[in-house]
């Protein structure tokens, strides 16, 4: 599931979960996970300093636009630039 608002009170950005009986916590199946992404977790980082699965994202998501593309470039250019990314992340 990727959603674009918090659903979780976690920081981090992927969750996965497993279906377990709740009487003596048996996993169901080692392939049956609900993997949650939650878009608004994943922060200004330089596309380098990702892992695969946000790089995916990003990839995927954000290059589907032209005018995404396009800020997303310009995000990166002045994300390499220190004074910049120090006004923009406090």
């Amino acid at each position: 599931m990727i959603v674009d608002f918090k659903t979780l009170q976690t920081y981090h950005f992927h969750s996965m979960f497993q279906l377990i009986d709740l009487e003596d916590g048996t996993i169901f199946s080692d392939h049956a996970e609900i993997h949650v992404l939650e878009l608004t977790k994943i922060g200004i980082r330089r596309l380098q300093d990702t892992d695969t699965l946000e790089k995916w994202l990003k990839e995927t998501l954000f290059m589907k636009s032209s005018t995404m593309k396009e800020a997303f470039k310009e995000i990166q250019r002045l994300s390499q630039v220190p004074k910049t990314r120090a006004i923009a992340i406090p």
